[in-house]
């Protein structure tokens, strides 16, 4: 049985409900296809190995209560995945918080990458990774360079 294209596809329901819902939202992210449905409803997907930031909200009483955030690998058709909502079929967590302190964190953290002139979608997932670590135990991540940043897509060319 063959796989098709749209079958390796990650799908991400971008869906602003009522105010006292989830509200998903895309930080970063280079999308393969997307469709709008209506004003507060899209479809967007992500090719096998596309990193995307998708923070989600939940507001009641137009004050936000709860938020996540999260950065997303888009896995392979046959790979191991972590549901994650909103995201089909999931996708591997390089990054993940749900409290405030660690969403700002991160906030910054793309914030100051994008200052650098580099696409948060392009920083290597051991990055990524190591953030998440670092914050788990409650330690300083280490910040993203230019030269490490090279250094990532030097060596994502070697290994295609």
């Amino acid at each position: 049985m063959s796989t098709t294209v749209a079958n390796c596809l990650t799908y991400v329901d971008l869906v602003f409900s009522s105010p006292q819902k989830h509200s998903p939202k895309l930080r970063f992210g280079r999308t393969s296809e997307g469709t709008s449905f209506t004003q507060q409803s899209r479809l967007i997907s992500f090719s096998p190995g596309a990193v995307f930031c998708l923070q989600r909200i939940t507001i009641r009483d137009g004050n936000s209560i709860v938020s996540h955030i999260d950065i997303i690998r888009a896995t392979s058709s046959g790979e191991s995945y972590q549901k994650i909502p909103f995201v089909r079929p999931g996708g591997e967590v390089l990054l993940g918080a749900n409290k405030a302190e660690g969403v700002g964190i991160i906030e910054d953290l793309i914030l100051s990458i994008e200052q650098t002139g580099i696409n948060p979608a392009e920083v290597s997932a051991n990055y990524w990774r190591h953030v998440h670590n670092r914050l788990y135990v409650k330690m300083t991540p280490r910040c993203y360079t230019k030269v490490q940043h090279k250094a990532a897509q030097l060596s994502k060319r070697v290994t295609i």
